[in-house]
């Protein structure tokens, strides 16, 4: 990795970009430079927490996606999006980030101080941003909805005279994941206007988890040992046991072992350490994709205080996920296998609503893979000026994006297969379908038996192939905006002038999901595909009316003892169209003591409004894990949870830890009112700049994040858990048993629950060093560093214990190291410049030893957590100035030294063996570019 030092806001800036700053004409007509304010001119060192990248950092990385490079800020943690994959996602190519690890809903996206529709940040190329300003602290004063953990606001270019092109390649020192592309750039400017046109295409190859040797074996932790596992849905099946059954085999539940199934002699017990269905050898661990990209900026001078301009940008990006074979619960899908079904041996059923469970896997029908096609649009056009003193925006805003899927390698659970696994019979030696058992009049045409029980085998495979077929999705969001605003002085103050600033926005959302009639699922989340991918037509849309105002107001200058000291204060209001109003406020002061010293705090009030995906999703299937807290209980101790505990007799012997039968679905559909989760973010900071040491700055914050109500998929373990502890609770009125075996079903809206507090120290530090000090040319030292000291989620307030995750990885917020640290040097002479980096993860932990979190990543040793190591990545990068060829070459290194990422087991990380949010998969590479300027 090239350096990433990104100056903060107060830094004093690299030579480069100083001189290039230097050179600019100034303009007078300017949209918004600072992000944390709508005021400008004024000193933004005293303002906020602001990281700036500049062009040069960004490119000097290598990579071309946004995504991947802003992960590697310190102040980035838990689950993000990205191409490598695991179970947070990643498979359509998307980049996130998450600001302070509370998610990257939780993180605010803008492109030129404009809300941006599609919140990847891999839509973006490289090559067209001139800076991204990082605000590390709350901003839903300023902005509005979402600006929680933070903002990201990318600047694109502006202002370029002439061409450019540029190519660049990459390849892993294992010589896969190849990655090539080229850039297009022109830019005009004249007497009274300018355009910048770009044209951007880059293609990334996959890298399979089988290449790598960290990731070709799913993981298990047993007795403290790693040891090979995988998946209990299985080729050969797991079938759980009725009770006389299970006896006679001594155990639960058996696979195939040999033979085609038809005799109880075929089957073994099943155990998930020698048995288990290695899907590792099936997934990425890199996405391949391909994006193309155009981007248009205008500007022109219609008056003397008057500007239009219009920015367009579009994308289109391609990107496969590639997931194991197929894998049937035959309960959650409501599939059964009759026990008049001429092939079972078991004489029982299987799946459905009163058979017993049944896992299998379709490996003879090959892999699924899910392609994805996403285009975004997105078009700004306005007007700004001046008028006595003020500066003034207005423009319209408009944003599009449509994602295309198709999936293969599903299969389609139709009459024709739900038939096959029905009652059969031979009648005149054929292998007949009926309708009736053993009724040959009842013979039903056109189907052929299946045998379940031996479906890994070629002749099966062959059999059920023709009920796979391609099922397809389509979601379409578009975003309508208008914003105005103006800033300029209001009066004089002794300590200088009072500034203000003022606006209005208006923005319409709306989003479309279309899916496949054979995906279409019921309330219960089955449909006629696996329930993995079963999901429900979506059609909403949600409105917000903002005003805000905001003011500066200089109280003291230069005072004796006492020095400067200024306020900023903001207040913004919302209504929303469907969940409400809130109104959010900021309190900001500055005080300098000396010309040196700066201390700082600021105070605000923060919210993030239901999205239209958490009013208005319909019911999707899953099977996540569940210790059910009713087994084994006596008659007296069950009486006192009849919710929780429906049905279940005395003493029952169930699985103590299940994939148990979910529905996850939106509000509107659970029956539950959705409002803003709210809360506070707190950063008090000291900023060092001494005037005896030119160059280096020195910046300390504390940073608080306090939420409350927050809009969350409502979790099974903690929904079980609350209803058991409170049998009059509404958690229980989401749980359900089934009459037929007891196991737990249970709803999974998106509610108003819960709790989450984040808090922590960034220490910041940047040296320019003086040319001819103590080595030739110029060098600079930045050091980012964050540490979390808290991090807490309490899911249920007043019932569950609050879950502490700092330090430890907790599959549902990621991982959560407590130190984090970013270290660059950077050397330029003549044509010459390098690059070194330093990317340190801190240690974290699997599980915690607190036996109330009820968090074991060894379920043979129960609170005795996994520890995960620090890992520590070098990245070097020197680039080369032909100027009689108006040409650089840049070349770099990644990960120079190999580091694998540290293991963590399969059961925290889903189709993964690490945590792809924080560690590099890919492992060593390198990369070339060539930069041609005309």
């Amino acid at each position: 990795m090239g350096t990433l030092y990104g100056t903060v806001a107060w830094a004093q800036q690299s030579p480069e970009t100083a001189q290039a700053q230097s050179a600019k004409p100034v303009q007078k007509l300017q949209t918004i430079e600072v992000t944390g304010s709508h005021i400008r001119n004024i000193d933004v060192a005293s303002s906020n927490p602001v990281t700036v990248i500049d062009s040069k950092q960004i490119l000097n990385t290598g990579k071309q996606s946004l995504g991947e490079i802003l992960q590697q800020l310190p102040a980035n943690a838990g689950n993000t999006l990205g191409p490598q994959v695991d179970s947070s996602g990643g498979g359509d190519g998307s980049g996130s980030v998450s600001l302070r690890g509370l998610g990257s809903q939780r993180t605010l996206v803008l492109i030129d101080g404009h809300r941006y529709l599609n919140t990847d940040l891999n839509t973006i190329p490289v090559q067209i941003i001139d800076r991204v300003e990082v605000l590390k602290d709350g901003a839903s004063a300023t902005y509005g909805s979402d600006a929680i953990g933070g903002v990201v606001n990318i600047i694109l270019k502006k202002q370029y005279k002439g061409f450019q092109v540029s190519a660049n390649y990459g390849t892993t020192s294992r010589h896969d994941g190849q990655s090539a592309g080229a850039n297009l750039l022109y830019g005009y400017s004249g007497e009274k206007g300018s355009i910048v046109f770009d044209v951007d295409y880059n293609k990334q190859d996959g890298i399979q988890s089988a290449d790598r040797w960290f990731s070709k074996q799913a993981l298990y932790l047993s007795s403290g040992q790693i040891v090979p596992t995988g998946s209990s849905r299985v080729p050969g099946g797991r079938l759980f046991m009725p009770p006389n059954l299970a006896s006679s085999f001594g155990c639960g539940s058996v696979t195939l072992a040999s033979g085609n199934g038809t005799s109880l002699d075929n089957y073994k017990c099943f155990n998930i350490l020698n048995d288990a269905f290695n899907f590792q050898s099936y997934t990425w661990l890199y996405v391949p994709s391909e994006r193309v990209s155009t981007y248009a900026h205008a500007e022109y001078q219609l008056a003397d205080n008057v500007q239009f301009f219009a920015d367009f940008l579009y994308n289109n990006t391609r990107a496969q996920e590639g997931d194991p074979p197929a894998l049937l619960d035959m309960t959650a899908s409501n599939i059964q296998i009759s026990q008049y079904n001429m092939y079972n041996p078991f004489g029982v059923n299987f799946g459905g609503t009163n058979g017993y469970k049944a896992l299998y896997r379709f490996s003879g029908i090959g892999q699924e893979l899910t392609d994805f096609n996403t285009t975004t649009g997105q078009t700004t056009f306005g007007l700004r000026g001046t008028i006595r003193g003020w500066d003034w925006d207005a423009y319209f805003n408009y944003g599009h994006t449509r994602q295309n899927q198709t999936y293969n390698g599903y299969p389609v659970f139709t009459s024709g297969f739900r038939n096959g696994l029905g009652p059969s019979m031979l009648v005149n030696g054929v292998p007949t379908c009926v309708a009736i058992p053993n009724d040959p009049a009842s013979a039903i045409q056109g189907c052929v038996p299946i045998n379940m029980f031996n479906q890994r085998s070629a002749e099966v495979s062959d059999q059920i192939r023709p009920f796979f077929a391609a099922l397809f999705g389509q979601n379409t969001s578009t975003r309508r905006a208008f914003y105005a605003d103006a800033t300029g002085p209001l009066f004089e103050l002794p300590a200088g002038t009072v500034q203000a600033a003022v606006g209005i926005d208006y923005w319409k959302e709306s989003e479309h999901n279309s899916v496949d009639s054979q995906r279409l699922s019921t309330a219960t989340g089955t449909c006629n595909a696996p329930s993995s991918i079963c999901d429900t037509d979506l059609q909403g849309a949600i409105d917000m009316k903002e005003a805000y105002a905001e003011v500066f107001v200089p109280i003291l200058k230069d005072a004796p003892v006492i020095g400067s000291l200024n306020a900023t204060l903001g207040d913004r209001y919302t209504k929303t169209s469907v969940a409400g109003s809130s109104t959010n406020y900021k309190v900001g002061l500055e005080w300098r003591p000396t010309k040196d010293l700066m201390a700082r705090g600021t105070v605000t009030s923060v919210f993030r409004a239901p999205t239209i995906g958490n009013l208005y999703g319909g019911a999707t299937g899953g099977t996540p894990a569940l210790m059910d807290p009713c087994i084994g209980l006596s008659a007296a101790v069950l009486a006192q949870h009849p919710r929780a505990c429906q049905g279940v007799p005395p003493n029952w012997v169930g699985p103590q830890v299940i994939n148990t039968n979910v529905v996850r679905e939106g509000a509107v559909a659970a029956g539950f009112a959705l409002k803003p989760e709210q809360g506070k973010t707190f950063d008090f900071g000291l900023v060092y700049e001494p005037h005896y040491l030119p160059g280096l700055s020195a910046q300390l914050d504390f940073w608080r994040v306090a939420l409350r109500d927050t809009l969350t998929r409502a979790v099974a373990q903690p929904v079980m858990n609350a209803c058991f502890a409170n049998d009059s609770g509404n958690m229980c009125g989401l749980v359900s048993r089934s009459a037929f075996d007891h196991t737990a079903f249970l709803r999974l809206p998106i509610i108003n629950l819960g709790t989450l507090n984040v808090s922590g120290v960034d220490l910041d530090l940047h040296y320019s060093v003086p040319e001819m000090s103590f080595a030739p040319g110029r060098w600079s030292v930045d050091l980012r560093s964050t540490y979390i000291s808290k991090a807490e989620n309490d899911a249920i307030p007043g019932i569950t214990i609050p879950t502490e995750f700092a330090g430890q990885y907790y599959e549902p917020f990621g991982n959560f190291p407590r130190i984090r640290a970013l270290l660059n040097i950077n050397w330029q002479m003549g044509p010459w410049n390098a690059s070194w980096q330093a990317q340190f993860v801190g240690k974290s932990q699997d599980g915690s030893p607190d036996p109330r979190q009820q968090r074991t990543a060894d379920v043979n040793l129960p609170n005795v957590p996994m520890k995960i190591a620090s890992v520590l990545y070098n990245n070097l990068q020197v680039g080369y100035d032909i100027k009689r060829l108006h040409t650089t070459i840049n070349a770099g290194v990644n990960n120079m030294f190999d580091r694998p990422p540290p293991l963590i087991s399969t059961q925290d990380v889903l189709d993964a063996t690490s945590d792809a949010s924080t560690y590099d998969f890919m492992g060593r590479s390198y990369w070339l570019r060539a930069t041609v300027h005309f």
